[in-house]
């Protein structure tokens, strides 16, 4: 990187504030001001220089789907509502698809106010509709998210009574999306809506009721 620091000096200078100060967006994430170098050698010379360019060498997804889909999503989620969420980065056109059907089957039924659920808010997508992810319900975790907080060598911390109180809220909110013939699907800590993960669940039951039951148990 060294040959390139000056460039990198003046393009990408130090933020005047500290770094915890700085807010970044969605959009910032998701579509940051990109340059494109070369390094030439003239005359023995490390000669760097800057390739304007106008698009980006780098997409965030290459998901897309149908018109009637996207129309049928804009129906039940709030599209342009403001607010803080956890984005969701989506990585296969099947599970995500599966995962926004669930979600619908949840916000039809009404459940959304009735169990202890994370919410979809919306879909974030590029200007070419592709997919980049979801826009849930955002948790803060203090830095520290639930699969972490709970290791096999340490039975007692968090405490029982904490663990079984997480234990309630999972066990009524699973019973809850079972009495409206919905799965939970990928049974485990940190997923939802479909799929498997070896170790939490039989293959041959991943998403069904069965599966999730046994997710829990």
């Amino acid at each position: 990187m060294a040959p390139f620091e000056s460039l990198l000096v003046k393009l990408a200078p130090l933020p005047d504030c500290p770094p915890e100060d700085i807010k970044i967006t969605l959009q910032d994430h998701n579509f940051p001001d990109f340059f494109v170098f070369n390094l030439d050698i003239i005359d023995e010379k490390l000669c760097p220089r800057r390739v304007v360019v106008k698009d980006s060498p780098v997409r965030p997804s290459f998901i897309r789907f149908d018109n009637d889909f996207l129309d049928d999503l804009e129906t039940w989620t709030a599209f342009y509502n403001p607010t803080e969420c956890f984005f969701k980065p989506c990585t296969s056109g099947v599970q995500i698809k599966q995962e926004l059907k669930t979600y619908k089957l949840i916000h039809t039924a009404g459940l959304d106010s009735k169990l202890n659920l994370c919410h979809l808010y919306g879909v974030f997508m590029d200007e070419c509709d592709f997919i980049l992810g979801l826009l849930l319900t955002y948790i803060d975790n203090r830095g520290c998210p639930l699969l972490t907080k709970i290791a096999p060598g340490y039975p007692d911390d968090p405490p029982v009574a904490l663990r079984e109180k997480w234990m309630g809220q999972i066990d009524a909110a699973v019973s809850g999306l079972h009495k409206a013939v919905i799965v939970w699907g990928d049974v485990k800590i940190t997923n939802f809506g479909g799929g498997y993960t070896e170790g939490w669940v039989d293959k041959d039951i991943a998403g069904t009721m069965e599966g999730d039951r046994m997710g829990m148990a």
